[in-house]
């Protein structure tokens, strides 16, 4: 059931999503928007899993605005596993934040509900100094 949004979606507009909202990271208590990816890192990486690595932009909290918030719901074959793509996330978004918010950021470790992982995400609108 989850999945059938991911098929129906087609490149461009993940590229498209992916342009106007870029992922956040919080690495040490200090966020980061992630380095460009490519679509085939959009769509098949597991992004939090390096995000050490992966960190470009330092953004100031103050240079953050929440947007909105919403649960991000992923079906997982592994409890212990919680590994989105920026594009599974992207195609998750409500349309209410699509048009005011740049960047998204999954801001808690999954709980856990029935088969899925259930993580918030907040939407920010970046303002820059």
């Amino acid at each position: 059931m989850m999945n059938t949004k991911k098929e129906m979606i087609s490149d461009e507009k993940i590229e498209e999503l992916y342009n106007k909202l870029r992922p956040v990271v919080t690495v040490n208590g200090a966020k980061y928007l992630l380095k460009k990816f490519t679509l085939e890192e959009i769509k098949k990486e597991a992004y939090l899993t390096n995000k050490k690595n992966n960190k470009d932009e330092y953004l100031d909290n103050s240079e953050l605005k929440v947007i909105g918030s919403f649960d991000y719901v992923k079906e997982y074959d592994n409890p212990l596993s919680f590994e989105p793509t920026i594009s599974d996330v992207l195609i998750e978004i409500p349309q209410i934040y699509l048009d005011k918010a740049d960047a998204f950021e999954i801001s808690e470790i999954p709980r856990i509900s029935e088969k899925n992982h259930v993580a918030k995400v907040l939407t920010y609108k970046i303002h820059k100094k």
